[in-house]
């Protein structure tokens, strides 16, 4: 391979997209560089470092800098990015009672079960002696030392000594106050108690806070200024963009490195960044999308409307090179087809939104990432618990109507989710809609609800009515307005009721109705739209009704979203039991198939093949049906209703009818049920559980082990802990990292939430997941700058290890943070050196 050599000192130069040389700073280009030359490079590197670094093979680490835990620290492997599986598989569990040698005892934080273990075992990692534990592995917490001081002896002469000093101090500071203090203090108003007087402000998003405006003192260093942050930021993002070690993607750095510049108005040192990405290896044209979306808002508020055109279409030209699969893709799908919505190209749009994978977790982290980036509140916790924002049968679409809000553009964003061509989609979008500006307008307008929102529910259908009403009754309790809120669940109810309920499972079709539904839409069976929208809406209005305490409505209204679905498809039992008689009885069926379409002999091989590939259809649309059933069954039990869950499934589970029994315990339903109950302390409901499904075939869900476990960690300060469930969850489910990623990035949101700053920073430099890591710095450093909390963090920044596209994410999130703040904040004197 051939590299590129300095025309000034001839020094072959291995990146590939610098444009001064890094060791004489000469032009690349052999033209006069801006740049002054850079200082020779040192001749050699102490003796005791080189060594160092020969014997290890690695480069030693700059001085002062905190050196990343290396692979052999994190794992006994040599993949840097194995989990840890020393504490699933080598700690010694606690003795359920005390032993010879074991009588120190602890409590499991999980589970509070507790045990006994040798005093060696302290500050290391046990095992729980519950079986049932969600999360066995803790550390045991050493115990806090006071330190002892002895006292000194005093003789009966230092006593006296002693009293006398006391007594002549006593004096001295009265006579002080009476002829000195309180005569300057006469005529002077008493200082306010409590501290710093917040000053209230408003963030770019509209938000209202109150920042404390503490008076500069002489101890302590200053504050960091915006402008050095500004500029530091613009300069260290590119430089972190070129580095070639420890730099995972090259091209994301300067993805990076063009999105700050855009946010700046730069737009022509972001161009030069994409033109540097196209230079470096693992390039790939769709990621340029982004940045040049950026380019293209920036433009058109500058005024620029052909620069803006040209960007969206260099943008649209790149998207096509996008993967279907991977949360890049889907953040630029759904940034370029927001643009092209408020361009006016809406049918190109429509084309953008559907090329990336939006389904299940991948499509749910994708929606929580943008909300929080868009709306500028850098939060994904709150979101998270919003019900339009689960089972969405369209994330993407979801995500550009959010999209078009975050940017002022209301009613282009309702045209959009009206444009849906599925009911269950389109329903799900306008309920975003509604949601999204239902909580804004509660909480400018003192609880009303904007007219914008209630003049659209007379045109919807009833279960869009339905998931609008729930929408606004969860804006106005999460705003702590319950009586406004039972208003708006009784209209969501009523436009339930409205809607007719199947009475019983879809039956199976006959022998020839399945022969003869070759070429037809899922063999014939009804199309599921309407009946999925419905149980979406139910689904939605129970979670609501359980958030404002009425468990019993909330039960009630999930077995209607239940009902509906089981009217779009047979029982998955049904079309097994079919699947069944084709593998075990073809002789048989061949006879029916013979008997009731007059065939010849000749003709019954391809008949059973037909039947046979029909079967399978309507058991995938079976299977999708009882799918969604057990998701929407999960949510309830989330939401604390689990006794009569438990109560329905096992009843379905022992139906004789196979058109009513329905599977779940092969499912991991019961060991969900299971997990919840643990946690609510239900013994009895899991004992019933734990006698009707055998031990070797009741599973607990890793994913129901991480959501009750890791905010119970976040919300201890236990980093470590916590950190290391991600690792063992993504060990245990490799194929899905979004599960963890979005656990981690709200409690990431709840520690920068509560001014924690220190802890999140500790959570993300404790977990190993690269993407993870650049995640949780972005989001951390455009919290601190738009925050004002910036200048410890700013100082620390070379302690933390970061690599150099951790660096690009910090930087980047600084830009962001800057770009976020309340306008006027910037303009008084005072927050200018904030």
């Amino acid at each position: 391979m051939d590299f590129r050599n300095c025309p000034s000192c001839k020094a072959s130069v291995l990146e590939d997209d610098v444009e001064d040389c890094p060791f004489c700073g000469a032009s690349m280009s052999g033209k006069p560089s801006a740049k002054p030359a850079a200082p020779k490079p040192a001749v050699a590197a102490k003796p005791q470092a080189a060594a160092a670094a020969a014997a290890t093979g690695k480069p030693g680490a700059p001085a002062g800098v905190k050196k990343r835990p290396s692979a052999e620290e994190l794992d006994d492997g040599t993949d840097p990015f194995e989990v840890d599986t020393r504490s699933i598989v080598k700690a010694p569990p606690v003795s359920p009672k005390p032993a010879k040698g074991r009588m120190q005892r602890v409590v499991c934080p999980m589970c509070e079960t507790p045990g006994f273990i040798s005093p060696q075992q302290v500050g290391k990692e046990v095992k729980c002696c519950n079986p049932q534990c969600l999360m066995p592995i803790f550390t045991v917490p050493k115990p806090k030392e006071k330190p002892v001081e002895e006292e000194p002896k005093r003789s009966l002469s230092g006593i006296i000594f002693a009293v006398a000093a006391v007594a002549l101090v006593a004096a001295v500071g009265a006579a002080l106050y009476h002829f000195v203090i309180k005569e300057e203090s006469a005529g002077k108003a008493a200082p306010v108690a409590g501290g710093p007087t917040p000053v209230p402000t408003q963030r770019a998003n509209g938000e209202s806070v109150l920042v404390a405006r503490t008076p500069k003192g002489p101890e302590g260093p200053p504050p960091i200024a915006l402008d050095e942050v500004r500029t530091t930021s613009l300069t260290e993002v590119e430089r972190a963009a070129q580095r070639g070690q420890n730099n995972r993607s090259k091209p994301f750095g300067r993805r990076m490195s063009a999105e700050a510049f855009a946010s700046a108005g730069e737009f022509d040192k972001a161009r030069e960044q994409l033109a540097d990405m196209q230079k470096v290896a693992g390039y790939e044209p769709y990621f340029e999308v982004e940045p040049l979306v950026s380019i293209a808002s920036g433009l058109t508020t500058a005024g620029d409307a052909a620069g803006a055109t040209a960007a969206l279409n260099d943008a649209l030209a790149k998207i096509a090179s996008v993967p279907k699969l991977g949360r890049d893709s889907f953040d630029a799908a759904g940034r370029l087809a927001a643009a092209l919505v408020i361009a006016g190209r809406t049918d190109d749009a429509r084309g953008v939104a559907a090329l990336s994978d939006d389904s299940g977790m991948r499509g749910r982290a994708g929606v929580l990432w943008r909300i929080a980036l868009d709306s500028g509140t850098l939060d994904l916790d709150t979101p998270a618990g919003r019900p339009w924002l689960h089972d969405m049968p369209s994330a993407q679409w979801v995500n550009v109507t959010l999209s078009l809000i975050a940017q002022g553009h209301e009613s282009e964003a309702l045209a959009w989710a009206q444009a849906a061509g599925d009911p269950a989609v389109r329903d799900n979008a306008v309920a975003a809609w509604a949601g999204t500006l239902a909580q804004s307008g509660v909480a400018a307008g003192g609880g009303s609800v904007p007219p914008s929102v209630t003049n659209v529910i007379p045109g919807l259908s009833p279960a869009g009515q339905a998931r609008v009403w729930a929408a606004i009754a969860d804006a106005q309790q999460l705003r702590g307005d319950k009586t406004a809120a039972e208003q708006s669940l009784s209209q969501a109810v009523a436009a339930l009721d409205s809607l007719p309920v199947s009475v019983e499972s879809l039956k199976v079709p006959n022998l020839k109705a399945i022969y003869d539904s070759d070429g037809q839409p899922r063999a014939g069976l009804p199309d599921p739209a309407a009946g999925r929208a419905a149980a979406l809406a139910a689904a939605d209005v129970a979670q609501v009704q359980a958030s404002l305490g009425d468990v019993a409505a909330a039960w009630t209204t999930m077995t209607r979203a239940v009902a509906h679905l089981r009217g779009t498809a047979p029982s998955p039992a049904a079309t097994t039991a079919l699947l069944d008689e084709c593998e075990q009885n073809r002789s048989g069926l061949e006879a029916k198939l013979k008997s009731a379409l007059a065939l010849e002999d000749a003709q019954l091989f391809l008949a059973f093949n037909r039947y046979r590939k029909q079967c399978g259809v309507i058991h995938d649309e079976a299977t999708a049906r009882f799918d969604l059933q057990v998701r929407l069954l999960r949510r309830t039990a989330a939401f604390g209703v689990l006794q009569p869950l438990w109560e329905e499934i096992a009843a379905r589970e022992r139906q004789t009818d196979s058109a009513e029994r329905e599977p779940y315990f092969a499912t991991l339903l019961p060991g969900t049920i299971v997990a919840y109950a643990s946690v609510a302390k239900q013994a009895e409901l899991v004992s019933q559980v734990q006698q009707a499904i055998p031990a070797n075939k009741l599973r607990i869900d890793a994913r129901d082990r991480l959501a009750l476990a890791f905010p119970a960690a976040i919300d201890g300060s236990n980093m470590r802990q916590a950190a290391d469930m991600l690792r063992s969850y993504d060990q245990q489910e490799p194929g899905d990292y979004y599960t963890s990623q979005v656990a981690a990035l709200r409690g990431i949101s709840r520690l920068l939430k509560a001014g924690n700053t220190d802890k999140a920073l500790d959570l993300v430099m404790n977990t190993i997941d690269p993407l993870l890591r650049e995640d949780g710095v972005l989001l951390i450093a455009a919290a601190v700058v738009r925050d004002d909390r910036h200048s410890d963090v700013w100082r620390k920044r070379s302690q933390f290890g970061l690599s150099a596209t951790e660096q690009a994410a910090f930087f980047r999130g600084c830009m962001l943070g800057l770009k976020l703040r309340p306008p006027a904040t910037a303009e008084t004197p005072e927050t200018a050196a904030r």
